[in-house]
């Protein structure tokens, strides 16, 4: 889901300057471009057959066509791209596995509350971990999805005016990067669509401002809405809204630009508070290095996608004492300046696929100068809300009570770590890491690796951003970050120029054998399923019945990470090669786990 609240944040701060209901207000000296509807298609398919708990697979089948149809009526665009979710890279693919484990343990507990409480409950009981590569329901939505195009394009029906791509779920990659490779290959060529982008992941604010920031997203207006209640989030009267990405762009250029200085930050909603009190003078005075170019500007939305990492997203997690509902990232971009300012230089590299060495040591000591003044608000913070969440549950019946403490974890846990007091760091490792501090030679021993993990892992991400690799198989291999202590602290043994190269994607069956919970092996053929159940199989041991959550740091229980055995690929590839090379699954069964081809229509 990208970075947690992005898009709530910027639409809070910037509403009127990036957001409208007519996306031909965005439509400026483009009359003669095509008009592009590109679906992130699953970002669909989820609201549309999460409808009605009773709807049967063909009535799920049809939502996910009068959902298309609805969004084309209301678009009304000249071509339109639908991009579905193939296999991800592994680092995505843990994050898939952890959420599909909590969704499990969320819906048994749910239904149990529901149960004791006297609450009605739906027997159709519906594994919407269905919606993944290889599986039945994917196989036969594409298939529906093919003939319904095939039939509403012709002529004198509703999509005769329209063109369609087809990159279904048989193609590896995540939908908005097959979205993001698409607009990159048509531009390379010379052709320069008006593209409108539908989605719900916070990513297509990075990979839309890197790639093409002349595009304007779409989404469902109660996404944006919160508790605005104004006309303008009338979902009824607008069902979507738009966001420009170019007014997005010009604001984190205007923002991170070294001629604005943090002074001026303070109109556009910036705290300084953090700044240190020999540093309050204006740093900008001085920027003859800094030249207001396209290429500059190119470079400023990198290193803002960058320092965002810090927050994480879906392949890193966030640095313990960053969070940006509490003001993290007003912080990173105000560090960001002093450093720029400080070094006259980028973070990114000119290349786009490193990073400057002594601006990200720069950086890590700002950051690490606050980090337990960031994690004692933190504990503040965690102290109030318990105590507005104690009051909100005298307000509710019941049943409502239970369901809302099952969610709300923040006051379930004791906080042995007490973030910002003496000890707390060596704490963390302990507890998020097993690793107890008996002398630092050992502790730097057992940290170290993972401070270059989260290094690697921020190059990795950066530079699929860009398309710049095909590697699928690196992955952020712990349960949490590295504290801003560690990672200053050893930043001169980590290695910056880190070597992505390419490799292959996983098949769709091996991709589901490493994300779904036993829970849902009956998605997955039968002769395969049984490696996941059966304690005769030596895989038995990665598909646990319970789980533990880390609860500490968190506030809700979907934010919590799973304690789980990881997962050897290795393994699965060679179950997985097995089982296809013996005659046990049928011509549908192998169909499945095949890579296909773009179609067109």
């Amino acid at each position: 889901m990208g970075v947690p609240s992005l898009f709530a944040w910027w639409a809070k701060h910037y509403r009127n300057r990036i957001l409208s209901t007519d996306y031909m207000n965005f439509y400026v000296n483009g009359s003669n471009k095509t008009k592009k509807l590109y679906l992130d298609f699953n970002g669909a398919i989820h609201p549309a057959v999460r409808t009605d708990p009773d709807l049967s697979r063909s009535d799920m089948n049809e939502a996910v066509i009068l959902y298309l149809i609805n969004i084309l009526a209301y678009v009304k665009p000249d071509a339109v791209y639908i991009a579905i979710d193939g296999v991800a890279p592994a680092a995505k693919m843990a994050q898939q596995r952890d959420r599909r484990y909590k969704s499990a343990k969320e819906s048994k507990s749910v239904r149990d509350i529901t149960i004791k409480h006297g609450g009605d409950i739906n027997d159709v009981s519906v594994d919407f971990n269905m919606i993944s590569p290889g599986t039945v329901f994917m196989y036969e939505l594409q298939m529906y999805l093919n003939n319904k195009i095939k039939t509403l394009s012709k002529p004198g029906q509703i999509w005769e005016k329209y063109t369609f791509t087809l990159n279904g779920a048989g193609i590896p990659g995540e939908g908005e990067h097959k979205i993001m490779d698409d607009i990159r290959k048509n531009r390379k060529n010379g052709i320069n669509d008006f593209c409108l982008i539908y989605g719900l992941d916070a990513d297509l604010l990075f990979l839309t401002n890197i790639n093409c920031p002349d595009a304007v997203l779409v989404r469902e207006n109660v996404q944006f809405r919160g508790r605005d209640n104004t006309e303008y989030f009338d979902d009824v009267k607008y069902p979507y809204l738009y966001l420009s990405v170019q007014e997005l762009h010009d604001i984190v250029i205007d923002t991170l630009t070294p001629y604005t200085c943090v002074r001026k930050l303070t109109n556009l909603g910036f705290k300084n508070d953090i700044i240190r009190p020999s540093d309050v003078h204006d740093l900008c005075a001085n920027v003859k290095w800094y030249q207001d170019t396209p290429e500059n500007h190119h470079r400023l939305i990198l290193d803002y996608a960058y320092i965002c990492f810090f927050l994480g997203n879906d392949f890193i997690p966030h640095m313990p004492s960053l969070r940006i509902r509490n003001g993290s990232l007003n912080d990173i971009i105000v560090i960001y300046k002093k450093v720029c300012w400080a070094l006259g230089s980028f973070f990114v590299n000119k290349d786009g696929k490193s990073i400057n060495r002594l601006f990200m040591k720069e950086f890590l000591a700002e950051l690490e100068y606050i980090e337990e003044e960031l994690l004692e608000q933190l504990n503040i913070t965690r102290l109030r809300s318990i105590s507005s969440f104690n009051r909100r549950l005298e307000q509710m019946p019941p049943l409502k009570q239970e369901l809302e403490r099952f969610k709300y974890i923040e006051d379930r846990y004791t906080d042995t770590i007490c973030g910002g007091t003496p000890g707390w760091n060596n704490r963390y490792y302990n507890y998020y890491h097993d690793i107890e501090y008996k002398g630092e030679k050992s502790f730097r021993k057992l940290v170290l690796p993972i401070c270059q993990n989260f290094i690697d892992m921020t190059i990795w991400v950066l530079q699929y951003y860009q398309g710049l690799h095909s590697n699928w198989s690196k992955l952020y291999l712990y349960d949490a970050a590295p504290t801003l202590h560690n990672m200053y602290k050893y930043f001169d043994d980590l290695i910056t120029d880190v070597i992505i190269d390419d490799d292959q994607p996983v098949s769709p069956y091996v991709q589901l054998m490493s994300i779904l919970p036993p829970e849902s092996s009956e998605l997955l053929p039968g002769p395969l399923s049984v490696y996941m159940t059966d304690p005769y199989y030596n895989l038995h041991y990665m598909y646990p019945v319970s789980v533990e959550f880390v609860l500490q740091g968190n506030r809700f229980l979907y934010e919590c990470k799973t304690k789980m055995p990881s997962i050897d690929r290795e393994e699965l590839h060679q179950v997985v090669d097995y089982v296809t090379s013996k005659d046990m699954l049928t011509k549908e069964e192998l169909e499945r786990n095949k890579i296909h081809n773009i179609l067109l229509f």
